[in-house]
């Protein structure tokens, strides 16, 4: 006991941590939009930077998870590494008393709705919330009837419901409304290209806090019963800034009735990704509670202690120098790098033990100084597959060697770049023949 007692009274230990970009939301937080109408920018920010403080902790270890003696469980945290966070993450510098109170009053009002076989549920999540100015600690009781786990992800499991986001790409988004359309909006892409959805103009004004359950305006809100002011200052304009500053574009259509505008057509997709497919693998490695980071590790050694931890039996990347595109780099059953497809499965890199180890270091030499590329999945296109094929490669090409260099796909023709005598040249191919055959029939 007295080691628990110790690690209760020294959270300040909590502030030495380094800060992290990403967290994971459930759907469910991100759905509730009677709970996030309700709530202010500020309020938003804060709910959003205690789930990433509690995945923090969970992932370096920390203890913060305590139960009280009546069975109840608290969360404990230093309101100092709280606060770090929370400035750091919105890219702010300070935040007012009277904005922490109307924050932590939220906190205390968060209930999820869900509907049931036999009925509706709701269910609090936070039973008490206290921020302790005196102590610098916040101090957070949940719910009985709360499951803790939609707070947070398992590491080494696949946990559906949950969405990675990033606090420097939603640091812009100043308003309520560009906050619900964005996460909600990346939460339908995590599995697709891109998506269409159509919400009449009563859904949108309850979406956004617009009316109330009986559809009602709300105080100060009935300006917004113009369709014109509504669609610019509730639509229009929150989705400019998320064009704008992140990473996914949204556009927005009218749906007439007639002359009457009775809904908006929304379709989200991400930028400049427009080849790019979302598999299942690519949406499921966002589940993993934490990417790894550079800063975090001092020696490649760590590095590669954490990822036979937490990316045991899994896919890493694909798309990698020297292997075919096709490939995955994977870690097998006794955490050993090797390669995967569709054809062999999973196998070495040689059958030559010491050919093996050898192309394994390179590999991972790689991967440790590009941390960027852990669970990047690229789409591999044809194109793709034939630079690897042919960089490199030497044609004969009117009597003399073509150096293939890099190929590209133009609109009427393939076109070859390369070098004939040391000296750039060109190849064109027209798309109707088969570019990988006749390469082959001029390989030298």
């Amino acid at each position: 006991m007295e080691e628990k007692k110790s690690i209760v009274e020294n959270l300040s230990e909590q502030t030495q941590l380094p800060y992290f970009d990403q967290y994971f939301k459930h759907n469910d937080y991100i759905q509730n939009f009677e709970l996030a109408a309700a709530m202010d920018i500020t309020q938003h920010r804060v709910f959003d930077t205690l789930i990433s403080c509690i995945q923090t902790l969970k992932y370096h270890k920390f203890q913060y998870l305590f139960q009280n003696q009546s069975g109840s469980k608290i969360i404990k945290i230093n309101l100092e590494f709280f606060l770090q966070r929370y400035l750091k993450a919105h890219n702010i510098k300070s935040i007012k008393r009277s904005e922490l109170r109307k924050a932590v009053k939220s906190l205390a009002q968060i209930v999820i709705i869900k509907d049931t076989k036999d009925g509706i549920r709701a269910t609090p999540v936070f039973q008490d919330v206290y921020v302790d100015l005196k102590n610098n600690k916040i101090e957070i009781e949940l719910s009985k009837y709360f499951s803790y786990e939609t707070l947070t992800p398992g590491i080494n499991t696949k946990s559906p419901g949950f969405t990675r986001l990033l606090n420097s790409t939603q640091s812009a988004l100043k308003s309520v409304y560009s906050r619900i359309f964005y996460q909600y909006f990346y939460s339908k892409l995590a599995f697709k290209k891109y998506v269409e959805i159509e919400f009449d103009i009563m859904k949108l004004y309850r979406i956004l806090g617009i009316v109330n359950e009986d559809g009602k305006f709300l105080k100060g809100k009935k300006v917004y019963s113009d369709i014109s002011q509504f669609k610019r200052r509730c639509i229009i304009e929150p989705i400019e800034v998320i064009n704008k500053h992140t990473d996914i574009e949204i556009i927005i259509n009218d749906i007439k009735n007639g002359r009457k505008i009775v809904g908006f057509k929304f379709i989200a997709k991400i930028k400049g990704d427009n080849e790019k497919e979302y598999t299942q693998d690519c949406a499921n490695n966002q589940l993993d509670i934490f990417k790894p980071i550079k800063e975090n590790f001092k020696s490649k050694d760590d590095f590669i202690k954490f990822m036979k931890i937490h990316y045991k039996n899994r896919k890493i990347t694909n798309n990698i120098p020297f292997f075919s595109p096709e490939n995955y780099l994977v870690l097998d059953d006794k955490g050993m790098l090797r390669l995967e497809n569709e054809e062999k499965g999973i196998y070495k890199f040689s059958d030559d033990l010491k050919k093996d180890l050898e192309i394994a270091k390179q590999a991972w030499n790689w991967l440790y100084e590009n941390m960027n590329r852990v669970g990047v999945f690229d789409y591999i296109t044809n194109l793709d597959k034939l630079n690897y094929k042919f960089k490199g490669a030497k044609f004969l090409v009117k009597n003399k060697i073509f150096a293939c260099e890099k190929i590209e796909k133009g609109d009427s023709f393939w076109i070859i770049k390369g070098y004939i005598d040391d000296k750039t040249a060109t190849l064109k191919i027209k798309l109707d023949e088969n570019l990988e055959e006749y390469l082959d029939s001029i390989r030298q």
